[in-house]
């Protein structure tokens, strides 16, 4: 499995955007059993909490073709959802269950106040090395350095001015791909972080990056 604590690397990993959601719904089970038998390096998945706090795997704060947002909603109202729905939303914890000691995970949490739970959860299941943490907001990465400062984290960003902001406590940065030419590859290289870009899907794209000595890519088609 994975280390993303091992940071040296002459391999480019390959890790399943929501699962393998170029062959199954995403952030699904049947995505993530996917990834695993196409010998993925790591699932990258998403988190949100229900109204009775328990944590499930869905990316959008809303679920399909319904009005009232996750964090409104209780599991029993998600359960019935996943009966209707032609997907089914994965409880967290049952993700944890079906990739444990198969396949490294990804985390990213997509709202700030329960970074605590999530951390509890995911270390109940796994190792430190095998995890990371990712978010787009900061305040939610520092609030997980504090629980923990061995745990890996990754800063999402998609904005060429993000790059004055990043923080120092990260371990990972995670640019979306159009960012990514040769200039600004080369400002990210002076800070001196593993680079993991997001979302990468042409074959030809991903050859282009893996010249380039990148930790590695975040893509829908984890098959090579």
């Amino acid at each position: 499995m994975l280390s993303f604590k091992e940071r040296e690397s002459h391999k480019t990993f390959i890790i399943a955007h929501r699962g393998a959601s170029a062959y199954e719904y995403e952030n699904t089970l049947a995505a993530f059993r996917k990834a695993i038998d196409l010998q993925a390096d790591a699932i990258e998945l998403d988190i949100r909490k229900t109204k009775d706090d328990v944590l499930v795997v869905h990316h959008d704060a809303v679920l399909k073709n319904q009005i009232k947002p996750i964090s409104e909603m209780t599991i029993g109202e998600i359960k019935d959802f996943n009966v209707r729905a032609d997907y089914k939303v994965a409880i967290f914890e049952e993700v944890l269950s079906l990739c444990k000691d198969k396949i490294s995970l990804d985390v990213e949490l997509k709202e700030k106040g329960y970074e605590q739970a999530v951390v509890a959860l995911a270390l109940h299941y796994y190792k430190k090395e095998n995890l990371m943490f990712s978010s787009f907001d900061k305040k939610t990465l520092q609030a997980i350095r504090t629980i923990d400062s061995q745990l890996c984290l990754g800063y999402l960003f998609y904005k060429p001015t993000m790059l004055k902001s990043i923080p120092d406590y990260v371990d990972f940065l995670l640019p979306n791909y159009t960012l990514c030419k040769a200039g600004y590859l080369k400002k990210l290289d002076t800070l001196d972080k593993p680079i993991i870009i997001w979302t990468i899907d042409k074959n030809k794209t991903k050859d282009k990056f893996k010249k380039k000595n990148i930790y590695a890519l975040i893509t829908n088609d984890p098959q090579e």
